[in-house]
């Protein structure tokens, strides 16, 4: 008997699933999930430059990392993103069922099909067996709760706010996997062309810009697309409303704002001027100089979602738009 993954080819036995729960009783997870409780989660930390290293893992419990791990689980996108940069196929035990899906990954189609794809369970991943498991800070607690609790070497993405953040997850999961070198490449990338977006921009005239996500949800301060439309040369009215974080924008404080240009995310590939037609033709932005000017753009919504380093291409997309002058192709 075994069974499908998230629709995929790649199957795990029922009887791993099954060995995997009794693994995780037998190493006496239950009794240290009762210990973890509620406790609030931990930064994860690793220390060393060589292995063995030192893995602190979310609940605070250091663990040792022997030596490169050769199973990794990655549960969730930005890992499956960072981790097809950091190490080969072949160390990699399952990915996110999310990874082949055009609109929201940046790796789609990339990865080999017979390698698992899962949803974040925690007993299909007790099941692969994996050397370290990477979650983000919207995994659901229980289930790194029970991973933890199951001895299980956990690195747990925390914070996405900004460019620093990525750069940060993206240095402790190439150490956590023995990929320091590869890390710093995709930083010094990151960094590279991140200041040249900056450099440009500095002197240009700041455009007013809006980004309005399905269900009138935007992005205010100490969020990455603010930051995006910061470092590209705009300014973000969405903190003109007071909004912190990302949440809802009511249509009538939307259109008050009256930004000169309106970003929205195109979710499937070459749907960005669909994307923007509700806006140009709805009645009730008519008025906003964004509509009036035909300045509504819709950028790639797997790189507007990514916390990864795929990030820097949605900050390039919305500096083209911003100042073609300046970043012309």
């Amino acid at each position: 008997m075994a069974r499908r993954i998230a629709g995929r080819a790649a199957v795990v036995p029922a009887g791993l699933i099954v060995l995997g729960v009794v693994a995780f009783a037998a190493t006496g997870g239950t009794t240290r999930l009762s210990l973890l409780g509620a406790r609030p989660f931990h930064a994860t930390r690793v220390v060393g430059h060589d292995f063995p290293k030192r893995l602190i893992d979310p609940s605070g419990i250091p663990q040792t990392l022997a030596a490169p791990p050769h199973r990794i689980l990655s549960g969730v996108l930005a890992s499956d993103e960072i981790l097809t940069a950091l190490v080969p196929p072949e160390r990699l035990a399952a990915v996110t069922y999310l990874v082949d899906e055009p609109g929201l990954s940046d790796i789609a189609k990339l990865l080999p099909p017979d390698l698992p794809r899962i949803h974040a369970e925690p007993e299909t991943m007790l099941a692969l067996r994996p050397d370290l498991v990477v979650l983000a800070s919207y995994t659901r607690a229980t289930t790194v709760r029970l991973l933890v609790s199951a001895g299980v070497p956990v690195v747990r993405f925390q914070w996405y706010r900004s460019f620093a953040d990525i750069m940060n997850s993206i240095r402790m999961l190439a150490a956590a996997v023995g990929a320091d070198g590869n890390g710093a490449q995709l930083v010094d990338d990151m960094r590279r062309r991140i200041a040249e977006v900056e450099e440009r921009a500095q002197n240009l005239a700041r455009r007013r810009v809006l980004y309005y996500g399905g269900g009138g949800y935007s992005a205010g301060e100490d969020t990455l697309i603010d930051a995006m439309i910061t470092l590209a040369g705009g300014h973000n009215v969405a903190r003109d409303a007071g909004l912190r974080g990302q949440g809802r924008l009511p249509l009538e404080v939307a259109v008050s704002l009256r930004p000169e240009v309106i970003l929205v995310s195109a979710w499937e590939p070459g749907a960005g001027d669909d994307s923007a037609a509700a806006f140009l033709h709805h009645p009730v932005w008519a008025e906003v100089p964004a509509v009036q000017e035909g300045r509504v753009y819709g950028i790639n919504g797997a790189w507007l979602s990514s916390v990864s380093h795929y990030s820097v291409k949605a900050l390039e997309a919305i500096a083209r738009v911003l100042h073609p002058e300046a970043f012309a192709l």
